[in-house]
């Protein structure tokens, strides 16, 4: 009788344990298998948002550089009109060097040209001097005080003025006062610079020199060529 009850008795256990396991995956023999089927959606979830979100960063970072590289091109341009307000009134100095000289200009003593912020102005020695002379003739410093009057108005140039001849030695009494004619021309070039000052033209931006017959124009082999490298030159640049 009593190990029927135990037979019975055990019975009902095992009942009780199969039926409770029986909505559990843990208890179950294939537990890990219906974990692991709905573990994938979960992680395939996952996957989606962090692609979806760095897409999104990758949206912005497109967005940030295509924003700084116009702010570049915008500052770029705003420096390029803050330049060109501040660059010197060459062309005015020009038209106004033009004007002026228009009479020695048209009789082809001086000749005025422009180079991007430079102006060059030509003056044949024949307009300043006399023949193997350094002292200005009174047309050629009146000429040259008017050119420094225009200039006066350009405080912030400054003015290269270079003497030049053409390649015909010195001789007789004139190798006593210029040896060579490197001598000449800078000597020419100083009292070329003097009458600028007198016309208005800031001193200390002002320089002067003498290259004699080292940078013709043309060939000396002409006396047309000859002509053209005997001159002063007049250089306006920025400082």
């Amino acid at each position: 009788m009593n190990g029927k009850r135990f037979l019975t008795g055990s019975l009902c256990l095992v009942g009780i344990i199969a039926s409770s396991c029986s909505g559990n995956p843990v208890c179950c023999d294939g537990g890990y298998e219906y974990r692991h089927r709905n573990a994938v959606p979960v992680a395939e979830a996952k996957a989606d948002d962090r692609d979806e979100r760095l897409a999104a960063l990758e949206q912005n970072r497109q967005r940030q550089l295509a924003a700084t590289a116009e702010l570049q091109d915008q500052v770029a341009e705003l420096q390029r009109q803050l330049a060109v307000r501040q660059e010197p009134p060459v062309p005015k100095t020009y038209d106004d060097l033009q004007t002026l000289l228009r009479p020695e200009i048209d009789r082809g003593t001086i000749t005025v040209q422009q180079s991007g912020d430079q102006i060059t102005i030509h003056l044949a020695d024949r307009l300043l001097f006399d023949s193997g002379e350094d002292h200005l003739k009174p047309a050629g410093a009146e000429v040259l005080r008017k050119v420094g009057s225009i200039l006066h108005s350009a405080p912030d140039r400054h003015l290269r003025v270079t003497g030049h001849t053409d390649n015909v030695p010195i001789g007789g009494k004139l190798i006593e006062r210029f040896p060579t004619n490197r001598v000449l021309s800078r000597t020419r070039a100083a009292h070329a610079r003097e009458a600028l000052e007198q016309g208005g033209a800031v001193s200390d931006h002002i320089t002067a020199e003498g290259y004699g017959e080292s940078r013709p124009l043309a060939s000396n082999a002409t006396e047309d060529g000859r002509r053209k490298n005997r001159r002063v030159e007049i250089v306006v640049l920025p400082q």
